[in-house]
């Protein structure tokens, strides 16, 4: 009786530990309950986060895309002019290095024509000087010289004098048409001058055009629109590292969540297991107590049945333990010494099929004595009827 108070008090004890467990793991399922509610919420908020930093994130790839495209158009507007401007550049300084080079010629053609004029009245003042140092053209002929004589002199001083006269004037024709050709490579002269300055002229006026061209691209309002959409797509930007920020953030929340939840899904785990634990300890309580309430009514029925002996041939002294189906398996006998060499015990056994085996030293062992049916586990049990 002692031993069934004492198993009563442990059950007792056991139910009170066990019933503190299931609070603990009430309260602990609760506080899982509400941390799992808390972090839906961020996983919600999270994926609207992303979803509208996707939106920036596709709205300043557009704006980006238009803002290339009006900037290809600009160029290619700037390049058309540029391209035009440049070709009549290139037209006005061919020009230029045309008249440049035609003034170059006439004034080489000047400086040829004023040596030739000059080589001319030297050859005309050195011919005159010639005949002017000649005694013999210049000496009156003596007077007994005859008249034939004078004639001839007469007649070769005439002759040098119209041959002087002709030479006279094709020099004089020559320096006029040198002074014409003076003239007139002058007037060429002036003339490039003067488109010189027409073509320095024309240079100006496009620079100035050019220059206009670019204070209009700057003062249009295509570069105003691209300060604008620069000036959106920075703020999209700011916006967009914002929000990964706060991603960021969540990100970190929900980890930090996901390990706390972890912790309270290993504390649970534990808790389970010494859950487990206690209702094995409680069931191997209640088997022991059960097996005890029976052994104490098998020897509470006295010898209400006839007493049986089982016996075992043994030699040694090691123990035999008896267990069998009347014990119902959950409890042994120990055999005493009944004779030489043998080893026994009486039982009571009601009317009906009875199996048992006995233990030596660990092992399973069967009575030759007895007749013998598999057991279902590899090994037999000796079987007795008991009529």
């Amino acid at each position: 009786m002692d031993n069934l108070e004492k198993a009563k008090l442990l059950i007792a004890e056991k139910d009170e530990e066990l019933r503190k467990k299931e609070e603990e793991i009430a309260q602990l399922r609760e506080r899982l309950g509400d941390v799992e509610q808390t972090v839906v919420v961020p996983t919600e908020s999270q994926a609207e986060f992303e979803e509208k930093v996707a939106t920036l994130e596709k709205k300043i790839a557009e704006m980006e895309a238009e803002k290339t495209q009006l900037i290809e158009n600009i160029k290619a507007e700037q390049l058309v002019v540029i391209t035009e401007k440049d070709k009549h550049i290139a037209h006005v300084v061919e020009e230029l290095e045309t008249a440049r080079n035609d003034l170059r010629d006439a004034k080489n053609r000047i400086q040829e024509l004023g040596e030739k004029e000059e080589e001319i009245k030297v050859a005309y003042l050195e011919n005159q000087l010639s005949l002017l140092s000649d005694p013999d053209r210049l000496a009156l002929p003596p007077p007994s010289s005859p008249k034939p004589r004078l004639d001839n002199v007469d007649e070769t001083a005439k002759a040098q004098i119209r041959s002087l006269e002709t030479k006279l004037q094709l020099a004089n024709q020559s320096f006029r048409n040198s002074e014409a050709e003076r003239q007139k490579c002058e007037q060429i002269n002036r003339d490039t001058m003067k488109r010189v300055m027409q073509l320095e002229s024309e240079n100006g006026r496009l620079k100035g055009i050019t220059e206009e061209l670019s204070a209009k691209l700057r003062d249009s309002a295509s570069v105003q629109v691209l300060e604008e959409k620069d000036a959106r797509i920075r703020d999209l930007a700011d916006e967009r590292s914002r929000l990964q920020w706060r991603i960021g953030e969540l990100s970190q929340w929900w980890s930090d969540a996901k390990w706390k939840i972890g912790e309270l899904e290993a504390g649970v785990a534990h808790h389970r297991h010494m859950l487990d634990t206690a209702n094995g300890k409680i069931q191997n309580l209640n088997d022991q107590l059960a097996t005890a309430l029976r052994a104490s009514m098998c020897l509470a029925k006295g010898n209400l049945f006839p007493l049986i002996k089982l016996s075992f041939q043994l030699q040694g002294t090691a123990d035999l333990i008896d267990n069998g189906s009347f014990l119902n398996w959950q409890c042994a006998l120990k055999c005493d010494p009944i004779g030489p060499g043998k080893r026994g015990l009486m039982v009571d056994l009601p009317r009906g099929r009875h199996e048992f085996r006995f233990l030596v030293d660990g092992n399973w062992m069967t009575s030759s004595s007895y007749s013998k049916v598999p057991n279902g586990f590899g090994g037999d049990n000796n079987l007795l009827w008991i009529e």
